[in-house]
């Protein structure tokens, strides 16, 4: 679990007829429960959270605090409630496929292997998030033949307690808190805890979303389940717009609670295929999906695929897992790695690591 406590944003801005204009955004540090200032001053309008606030000297400054309006900008301490931060590592599927790498870094071809479904359960301070969400209720209690066939494939042991619901209300929460979903894509085996949450605003990349409703190839056909979103989730698409994170493109930022999120784009193994990455604190998350699924392929001197080099090829290239994003992720990792920590969603060595913390 990874925690971040007591860290929120206020705003800084104008108060006309209860709108914000001007906006410059302060990291505030709670001690104790209240406020220490990181600028000069802390402005806030209304940020819909409980507490109380007194007004400060400056306030009785009306002379120079006057806009052209004549509407004064008002400088208050808000006395806050304390803001805990949480995100769990989540296995929502284990797999015992052949080819797999075990958790000891062996494998082989004839070996079945130990792989999981990685995915993130976020406790944003105003509601819970969650990064894929593995097989639903349903894949297990009555799945579609198609998923029924590709979850025997991989070994899955149709296991009711690794269902993110499941795993949600194990951890002291209602599973209607779920607000948010970000998905890298939609694949069966990533987004089959969709009808668990249909309430839940799904965060997702718009060529993804355009290949999901509209497939193209017999892969798109049989990988995307209708029964995944025939409770008509509510959609929210994100393209770029100019973004960059660590110099690759990325969505703009979006922002949940306590927690920012920014989706960047690995296309190949889906047409909108992408990581999911978080900021808490000064460090962040990244959820790289299906980008690679051994650590070994992004570590910064790469570790041969335990499995073998022709399993590795013939995975690579039958789910479509360009070579180049994991050269990416790797040059990231090699300049960036006291501020990003990355893991694919199969690898069960990462997983190990993640969920230790």
């Amino acid at each position: 679990m990874e925690l971040v406590i007591q860290r929120i944003t206020l705003s800084t801005g104008i108060v006309k007829n209860v709108q914000e204009s001007e906006v410059e955004t302060l990291t505030v540090l709670l001690l104790d429960g209240r406020p220490v200032r990181t600028g000069a001053a802390i402005y806030t309008l209304n940020i819909g959270l409980d507490g109380e606030y007194e007004d400060t000297k400056a306030d009785r400054r009306k002379e120079r605090a006057r806009t052209k309006d004549k509407l004064l900008i008002r400088p208050i301490i808000l006395w806050m409630r304390e803001i805990v931060m949480r995100v769990y590592h989540l296995n929502c599927g284990t797999m015992y496929a052949f080819g797999f790498p075990l958790k000891d870094n062996t494998g082989g071809l004839f070996k079945r292997g130990h792989g999981v479904i990685h995915c993130l359960l976020v406790d944003t301070g105003d509601g819970l998030a969650l990064v894929d969400t593995g097989w639903g209720t349903r894949d297990y209690v009555d799945p579609s033949l198609v998923v029924r066939q590709f979850a025997n494939l991989v070994g899955c042991p149709y296991n009711l307690d690794e269902t993110a619901i499941r795993q949600v209300k194990a951890l002291g929460y209602d599973p209607t808190d779920v607000k948010h979903i970000f998905l890298t894509h939609m694949h069966l085996d990533h987004a089959g805890g969709l009808p668990d949450f249909p309430a839940a605003t799904v965060h997702i990349l718009a060529d993804e979303l355009e290949a999901c409703l509209h497939p193209r190839s017999p892969m798109e056909w049989y990988a995307y389940r209708p029964e995944h979103r025939a409770h008509s989730p509510k959609w929210q698409p994100h393209t770029l717009q100019g973004n960059q994170w660590f110099g690759l493109d990325c969505t703009p930022p979006i922002r949940v609670g306590g927690i920012e999120f920014v989706m960047i784009p690995f296309a190949g193994h889906t047409r909108g295929h992408c990581a999911v990455a978080l900021r808490m604190d000064d460090r962040w998350l990244m959820h790289c999906g299906d980008a690679y699924t051994y650590y070994g392929q992004v570590a910064p001197v790469k570790l041969a695929f335990p499995s073998g080099r022709l399993i590795e090829i013939v995975a690579m290239t039958w789910f479509r897992v360009p070579k180049r994003h994991q050269a990416r992720i790797r040059e990231l990792l090699q300049a960036h790695g006291d501020e990003v920590r990355a893991f694919c969603a199969h690898d069960a060595h990462e997983f190990e690591l993640c969920a230790a913390r």
